[in-house]
């Protein structure tokens, strides 16, 4: 069974931070990125490599 995307795992499309960095924004990741860590998780597409 695939376990879902995390956040960090998608490269920011707002700030264009790369996997496992934080936004530069001091609330936390940005939308955008929550977003497409939840299609690529719906999409089922497989997780980045380490």
């Amino acid at each position: 069974m695939l376990r879902p995307w995390r956040v960090y795992e998608v490269t920011c499309p707002d700030c264009g931070r790369v996997y496992n960095s934080p936004c530069v924004s001091p609330a936390g990741p940005h939308l955008s990125r929550v977003e497409l860590a939840k299609e690529f998780a719906r999409l089922r597409k497989p997780l980045p490599r380490k």
